[in-house]
């Protein structure tokens, strides 16, 4: 009985991205949320905050829906990718200036 583990096997993928797509949308929030069987992620722009206003609306611009396991592998990709980055430019700081936060809730 052989006990040695097998390789996984390589696959290469290759993209096919339409012209719209590949401009990107912007996004500077995201909302995720899941059921037992599904990841939701909603990204959304939220424009800068008028300083006396209390209430604002973020647009989504685009719903993303994967398996956990698929939103698992993206965590990995993502954490891979931010190690990358901050490797090649330096840290990513997640501090706002002047040390401002904004609490957020849903309506």
């Amino acid at each position: 009985m052989n006990d040695t583990p097998k390789t996984p096997q390589q696959i290469n993928i290759q993209l096919d991205i339409d012209r719209d797509v590949a401009k990107g949308l912007p996004c500077n929030l995201t909302f995720i949320s899941h059921s037992q069987t599904e990841v939701f992620m909603d990204f959304a722009l939220l424009q800068p905050m008028v300083q006396e206003a209390s209430s604002q609306k973020a647009i989504v611009s685009s719903r993303i829906v994967m398996s956990p396991i698929q939103a698992k592998y993206l965590l990995k990709a993502l954490g891979d990718n931010i190690q990358q980055y901050e490797k090649r430019f330096g840290m990513i700081s997640d501090k706002k200036p002047g040390g401002d936060q904004i609490k957020l809730s849903l309506n």
